[in-house]
């Protein structure tokens, strides 16, 4: 081999090395001190320091554990340069011996954080945080070039004695706190068999609009109808699904479950706190022994552009 080809192979191996650390380069200039802990397509999750940001090239969620304290720090639609959490929010919530609980209410030690690629090329991320009492593990299903994240909720009796829960919920966030006066809520009615089944229903917000939704609720039928009393369940009464709408800006977020079981929804201001949004076991209670655990069903959260048919 002459002296000009070792150089030229030299420069080669170069090039090959500056192509392979490229992006992690750029993600270094981008996001200094944040560590890629998955990917799959754009689908990502990325620590930084106690910050956990996930997402995709259209929506991005973070969390933040800061002081012991863990809530929802970003809820973005990266397609139109929003962010939808516009104040303080919890990431989670349920009771424990008739005390609720969220990431705001107690000191939470980080446990483990770490991001995994499943069967169809989602990235799965795992966050659990304990105290003394309990261990919470939060679960985020991220969809490569989708506007949707899934999750859910596993709740772990950690202590030396048994606890009682209730109310655990599988979706729990405030949201668009401060153009509440600008949004349209959407609902739709469910599939049972009644006069209204199948009808979506849009109402302006306020700020101090305030309503709770459950799987048992009397169905909304049209005026005059028999309405069906019994047989109430799942998705019979509602749709799974809501969509929140910014009449100005022309784009929002939608919220949805995949569960057929007893459930309640909470949609406004409660407790002078608005906007909240969220998703529950409704009178759920069980024992903890030592060692149990509760895992909840499945919500999703989304972000759309344009109107409910984008």
């Amino acid at each position: 081999m002459t002296n000009i080809s070792r150089y030229l192979l030299g420069l080669w191996a170069v090039f090959g090395v500056l192509l392979f650390l490229a992006p992690a380069i750029t993600l270094g200039a981008e996001h200094k001190g944040t560590q890629v802990l998955g990917q799959s397509g754009d689908a990502y999750v990325r620590q930084s320091g106690a910050r956990w940001m996930f997402g995709t090239s259209k929506v991005e969620k973070e969390l933040v554990l800061k002081a012991g304290h863990l809530y929802l720090a970003s809820f973005k639609n990266r397609s139109v340069h929003r962010d939808y959490v516009q104040g303080p929010s919890e990431a989670f919530a349920f009771s424990l011996n008739q005390v609720p609980i969220t990431g705001m209410s107690r000191s939470w030690t980080l446990v483990k954080a770490q991001a995994e690629p499943v069967a169809q090329g989602e990235v799965l991320f795992t966050l659990a945080i304990r105290d003394d009492t309990v261990k919470v593990t939060l679960h985020y299903l991220i969809y490569p070039s989708e506007s949707i994240i899934q999750e859910w909720l596993a709740i772990e009796n950690v202590s030396a004695h048994e606890v009682v829960l209730e109310d655990p919920h599988f979706l729990q966030m405030h949201v668009l706190q401060k153009e509440v006066s600008q949004l349209d809520f959407s609902y739709m009615t469910g599939g049972m068999c009644f006069w209204g089944s199948w009808i979506l229903k849009t109402s302006p917000l306020t700020p101090d609009y305030s309503r709770n939704f459950a799987s048992d609720d009397v169905p909304e039928c049209l005026p005059g109808q028999d309405c069906p009393k019994d047989g109430k369940m799942g998705n019979s009464v509602y749709a799974p699904i809501y969509t929140f709408f910014n009449r100005n800006s022309k784009d929002g977020i939608f919220v949805g479950w995949d569960y057929l079981g007893r459930w309640a929804g909470s949609v406004g201001s409660f407790n002078g706190e608005p906007f909240n949004v969220g998703l529950k076991l409704a009178g759920y209670k069980k024992s903890l022994a030592p060692g149990d655990s509760v895992e909840t069903p499945k919500a999703f959260t989304g972000v759309f552009e344009g109107d409910l048919d984008e």
